[in-house]
């Protein structure tokens, strides 16, 4: 075993936390990420924080500030459309070879998807406006409701090329993003449900051209919503 090899597996496991924290909003946009301060709260040397580091801005979650360490990347409304723009298509494509090919076990993921989202919508509306922690944990459960979705049509499509570049897109932009939009207008997520009803229906019709223009639609308006978002952060 090559003696750098313990060294980038500590790299790729803190460069997978950091991600994790970054995309789930843990770490804001804008946050300072200190060599030193990373290294003491993981109990690494500042090695493979440095290398960690360098993945998360091969990826584009960070930006280096050198030996100061590095910041996590603000979004432009424009980078944030133009990622939603590719995974339009993407994911359209992936609603196309779909349709009709969703097994049972799809379907069930599908329905406990949408329950999910229903159920925090129901919980979202008898929540304290002052809760931040309770808002923060049910956009969570919001996010991973909505991934799950889309993803077992992404897996259904069985194109693991496709699959993987989507999941990365969907990984390029902070969740936290999206959090913010449904603590702004709750009625993005019943808007939501409506349209994923609309979706699963012309996956299990089937009618692949229908599917595909309903999650392009879909996805791209959800990109619009973001970035207007972020246009509102910067006025």
């Amino acid at each position: 075993m090559s003696p750098h090899t313990p060294v980038l597996s500590r790299a790729d496991d803190l460069a997978h936390k950091l991600q994790v924290e970054i995309v789930t909003g843990r770490i804001p946009l804008g946050s300072r990420l200190r060599q030193e301060d990373l290294a003491g709260r993981f109990g690494v040397s500042r090695t493979p924080v440095r290398e960690a580091l360098r993945q998360l801005q091969a990826i584009g979650l960070v930006d280096q500030l050198g030996h100061r360490g590095a910041v996590v990347r603000r979004f432009s409304p424009e980078e944030c459309r133009n990622v939603y723009l590719v995974r339009a298509e993407l994911e359209g494509l992936a609603a196309e070879r779909s349709a009709g090919r969703l097994t049972g076990y799809d379907r069930g993921d599908l329905d406990v998807a949408q329950a999910l989202l229903r159920t925090g919508y129901e919980r979202h509306r008898s929540l304290a406006r002052d809760d931040e922690e309770g808002l923060a944990i049910l956009c969570e459960q919001w996010s991973q409701a909505n991934e799950l979705f889309h993803n077992v049509i992404l897996a259904a499509a069985a194109c693991p090329p496709l699959r993987d570049t989507v999941q990365s897109l969907q990984n390029s932009v902070p969740r936290s993003i999206a959090w913010r939009t449904f603590a702004d207008d709750p009625e993005i997520i019943p808007r939501s449900l409506a349209d994923h009803d609309r979706i699963v229906e012309a996956l299990m019709k089937p009618d692949a051209r229908r599917a595909r223009k309903l999650l392009h639609q879909h996805v791209v308006e959800t990109g619009d919503t973001a970035a207007r978002w972020l246009e509102r952060q910067g006025s």
